[in-house]
């Protein structure tokens, strides 16, 4: 059975910008398992959310999102996700990312 890790959480806003970690807006649960499912699954029952897109951001001055498509590695370090709902701007965008990502995999 994998570690338990803590899993912090926050919701991009429509024009796709997340509040900082000292903003108070980030949540946070116990989370024991490695499937990007069953986060998934975890995340709509602590947000209520059912659309989303799961993101980590990348660090540095201007960070980015970035959608999740591999389950969670080993190991039980805390881990930041937001999510992107579905149909804002910021989904949009990150949908078209991931279909990019599949196309140029594909040539």
């Amino acid at each position: 059975m994998p570690a338990r890790r803590t899993i912090f959480h926050n919701t991009a806003r429509e024009d796709g910008a997340v509040d900082d970690f000292d903003e108070g807006t980030w949540r946070y649960f116990t989370f024991d398992e490695q499937s990007l499912s069953a986060l998934s699954r975890r995340l709509q029952e602590e947000t209520k959310h059912k659309d989303f897109v799961i993101c980590r951001r990348s660090s540095g001055a201007a960070p980015r999102l970035f959608p999740v498509v591999l389950d969670l590695p080993p190991g039980n370090d805390e881990m930041e996700f937001v999510l992107v709902l579905v149909p804002s701007r910021g989904a949009t965008a990150t949908l078209l990312l991931l279909e990019l990502v599949a196309f140029l995999n594909i040539l």
